[in-house]
């Protein structure tokens, strides 16, 4: 189901039942949370106005794209054995199922994070960068923080941007 493309919900019931059975009830029960976390949206559908046409939303396509990024990343890079079981298969008893997906972003930030620390003027080893843009007005800021391997130590970077509109 792509963004743009929205499927009847008989016909997605149909589908997740032919492929992991389960009620109308556990079904719906689900889809609800999927519209609650903002996977999925719900829509009368324009045809007859009496059915529901599901559409996945823009932040869920690109979840996706970032979780499958960070998977190939997570394969291709050097990580260290712990890493690569927490993108594989870690998940503490009891923790919600986002959680598998929270350690892959964690490690796909990680690693950009490394990445970014080591285009900085005067690059640290093992240091670890993050940026954000801050709007004020017209203008903008760009703010690199940066921080030791160990988290003793932290540096800023800050530069003035102009902001387009």
């Amino acid at each position: 189901m792509s963004p743009e493309k929205g499927i009847g919900y008989n016909k997605l019931f149909d589908l997740v039942q032919n492929r992991v059975g389960g009620s109308r009830r556990t079904f719906h029960k689900y889809l609800n949370e999927l519209v609650s976390i903002g996977a999925v949206r719900k829509d009368k559908d324009p045809r007859h106005g009496v059915g529901v046409v599901i559409y996945r939303t823009e932040s869920a396509a690109q979840e996706e794209v970032l979780i499958e990024f960070a998977e190939r990343l997570a394969a291709m890079s050097k990580m260290q054995p712990y890493a690569k079981r927490l993108t594989d298969t870690y998940r503490p008893e009891g923790a919600p199922v986002q959680w598998k997906k929270a350690w892959k972003l964690i490690l796909l930030s990680d690693i950009l994070g490394r990445a970014l620390a080591n285009l900085m003027p005067e690059p640290k080893p093992g240091w670890h960068a993050f940026a954000r843009f801050i709007e004020v007005g017209p203008t903008g800021k760009l703010v690199i923080d940066q921080i030791s391997e160990d988290g003793s130590v932290t540096d800023r970077l800050e530069l003035s941007v102009a902001l387009k509109k």
